[in-house]
């Protein structure tokens, strides 16, 4: 038989759950997920139990002070705890629940969940010596296209795989970047014409991470740098775990404008975006966060006794903002 958080220890159960939330097909505010894999998560829980019959869970996001929150309500696809062996009723497994609840909540980072979106990342290879009128015809065709979407961002590659565009933009669901998309190319200025110029192409979703900041257009920069790490499939929920542990100490030292993972193209992709004013800058703030302890993720969760899945592969790349990017 299963345990309380059985369904997280399963190697897909948690990502799929977490994806169809992030889609829409999970109401708001509500999280498929074990709260003991998930202590930043703090959550309100509510259980139906019979004998020797499954029961019923929904965990729901309280935003700290569990006592303090809403009503546990019952998501209607919550996934199913069984009974233990014995068929009993499951009073002990309500009063773990409710223990946890009653735990003082983790330090939390505020984010702005009122709308869950994704974001598509396109990278475009481009032919060396060609990245003024790459910038220049796709700044002049996005003056029309901004009309249906805004970029969230624009770089190209200054360290790392060099002649490299990447452009990022934000939508609600997939049904809404399918819709502007061939609005934008029914208004007939869209895509711009720099196909000459192309040697490869690629995209990719991206969903951001529960505590991935809010970020506004303004100037970050002008130096981000793209970490990009590959996991082994059914690391995420661990990935999730460690890293909404450390990155409240993080930020402390700077903000990332984005953390998320891949939901389509390459997946088991974990990927973080840092700003920096200069690349000695950027050097300083690993340093000072390596030698406070809080950094990486990994290295606090050893310090704390949690489990830490190490990546197979890792990317960086330090990108530059274009003229008409709104992240500067």
């Amino acid at each position: 038989m299963s345990s309380p958080s059985a369904g997280c220890d399963r190697d897909e159960t948690f990502p799929r759950e977490f994806s169809r939330h992030v889609r829409g097909d999970v109401k708001p505010g509500y999280l498929c997920c074990s709260a003991a894999s998930l202590p930043w998560l703090h959550t309100r829980v509510a259980a139906r139990t019979r004998p020797g019959r499954e029961s019923r869970k929904s965990f729901q996001t309280c935003g700290g002070g569990c006592d303090n929150g809403p009503p546990a309500t019952l998501a209607s696809n919550a996934p199913e705890l069984r009974c233990d062996s014995n068929g009993r009723r499951g009073d002990r497994t309500r009063a773990r629940l409710r223990a946890a609840c009653r735990a003082p909540c983790p330090p939390t980072i505020p984010v702005d969940r009122g709308t869950i979106m994704i974001y598509e990342f396109r990278t475009y290879d481009i032919k060396p010596g060609s990245l003024a009128e790459v910038e220049k015809r796709f700044g002049e065709a996005y003056e029309q296209r901004k009309k249906f979407s805004e970029l969230f961002a624009f770089w190209h590659t200054e360290i790392g795989p060099l002649n490299q565009i990447i452009h990022v933009w934000a939508y609600k669901d997939l049904e809404e970047r399918g819709r502007i998309r061939a609005e934008a190319v029914k208004a007939g200025s869209w895509p711009p014409k720099i196909g000459e110029f192309l040697v490869a192409q690629k995209s990719e979703i991206f969903v951001p991470a529960p505590f991935c900041p809010q970020v506004t257009p303004g100037k970050l920069g002008p130096y981000f740098e793209m970490r990009t790490y590959t996991y082994a499939a059914g690391a995420l929920p661990n990935v999730l775990e460690n890293w909404g542990a450390a990155l409240p100490g993080r930020m402390k030292f700077g903000k990332p404008c984005f953390v998320g993972y891949s939901e389509l193209g390459s997946l088991n992709k974990w990927l973080h975006i840092w700003p920096y004013a200069s690349i000695d800058q950027r050097n300083q703030v690993r340093d000072q966060a390596r030698d406070a302890g809080i950094w990486p993720p990994a290295a606090l969760a050893a310090k704390e006794g949690r489990k830490s899945i190490p990546y197979v592969a890792q990317e960086n790349k330090i990108v530059m903002p274009a003229k008409f990017s709104p992240l500067q």
